[in-house]
């Protein structure tokens, strides 16, 4: 099964995402910060990592620079209220896969989360 790694330090915000993500055929790792998010990716190998970008403690652009400077590529999509040009730019310089404004549609982020798994090649079929 195709493992997602959920971080945001909100409970709100990972729910959001965890129910956006309820009819794929996914298992869900959450983390509260980039910080344990790193600990929750060294620990299960996610196929595909969701995070929010403000955080305390280590923000989603510091967890995917981290995650890239220790050589993983797992396929990572941003998601965020932030909608400046130049903080989506600083998240694909780093290698985000994608970012996802907030708020966020259901269908959208499915959408987008089936998108990044078919492009990274990881086995994933999409029944809603």
């Amino acid at each position: 099964m195709t493992t997602v790694l959920v971080i945001d330090d909100a409970k709100f915000g990972r729910g959001r995402v965890i129910a956006a993500l309820k009819s794929l055929p996914v298992e869900i790792v959450e983390a509260v910060n980039g910080i344990d998010g790193l600990e929750k990716h060294t620990e299960c190998q996610p196929d595909l990592v969701i995070s929010d970008l403000l955080m305390p403690r280590m923000t989603g652009l510091e967890f995917l620079t981290e995650l890239r400077a220790r050589g993983s590529a797992t396929p990572v999509i941003i998601v965020s209220a932030d909608i400046q040009t130049t903080s989506q730019a600083a998240c694909r310089e780093q290698g985000a896969a994608a970012f996802v404004n907030k708020p966020f549609q259901p269908d959208e982020l499915r959408a987008v989360v089936a998108a990044t798994l078919e492009s990274a090649s990881v086995s994933f079929s999409c029944a809603h």
